[in-house]
């Protein structure tokens, strides 16, 4: 522990500069902050991800039964799909 000229310990320069001090609850804060945003966005890119091959799985599948269907011999099979993706084009 540093003293000061007249023997009393200076708090300050006990325990680290007082800029460090303050600086810590900051950090940590900080720290909590950014840890809660990336949960969050990694929450919502997984959900997102799940409703975009949902939805595609869905399509494809319609696809894969009606071409099970032709490949069977039943021409008859008619696939109507509307959308603006490479499926329905």
């Amino acid at each position: 522990m540093m003293s000061s000229a007249h023997g009393v310990a200076h708090p300050v320069l006990a325990h680290g500069s007082l800029a460090s001090q303050l600086r810590d609850p900051y950090r940590d804060q900080r720290g909590l902050k950014v840890a809660a945003v990336a949960t969050v966005l990694l929450l919502v890119t997984v959900a997102l991800s799940w409703s975009i091959s949902r939805s595609l799985v869905t399509r494809l599948r319609s696809v894969v039964t009606v071409m099970r269907r032709a490949a069977d011999g039943d021409l008859s099979a008619r696939l109507d799909v509307d959308g603006p993706d490479e499926i329905a084009s």
